[in-house]
């Protein structure tokens, strides 16, 4: 196992080494209790497969809310993040594939004459996801 300290923050990534024949991958990062310092995620390449696929399940008004729900059978979302938090950085690939992607939303719209959103609450639930981490520095030193 290979253990990476980044700074002050305390950000601890622990590598995991498998036998002949299995893959490398990241167990976890862990930061101690209370970091303090700022965290920002970036994302550059990102594209998106199964949108068109998409569906509502229902609409129904409520009051001034518009509560809908929408599903999407499969989605696979690829592209290349960078995460950083205080002096700790982290640049790597993601596949995800997401299976019965469910959206619950709720639209608040203010009581107006001009008809304006006012708050947009988004649940969602998957029956599967499975997320494939490519081109991680963690694994390339």
């Amino acid at each position: 196992m290979v253990t990476l300290t980044a700074g002050d923050t305390g950000a601890v990534a622990k590598l995991n080494h498998g036998g002949v024949g299995t893959e490398q991958n990241v167990s976890g990062i862990h930061f101690k209790s209370n970091p303090k310092g700022s965290l920002s995620v970036t994302g550059s390449g990102i594209s998106v497969a199964g949108l068109g696929s998409a569906h509502i399940g229902h609409v129904r008004l409520d009051g001034n809310n518009v509560k809908m729900t929408v599903v999407f059978p499969k989605l696979n979302v690829k592209g290349d993040l960078k995460v950083k938090f205080d002096t700790f950085s982290l640049s790597f690939g993601i596949d995800l594939r997401i299976v019965n992607l469910k959206l619950a939303v709720v639209a608040s719209f203010r009581n107006s004459k001009i008809l304006a959103v006012e708050d947009v609450k988004v649940a969602m639930k998957a029956e599967k996801m499975r997320v494939a981490v490519v081109d991680n520095e963690l694994l390339s030193k």
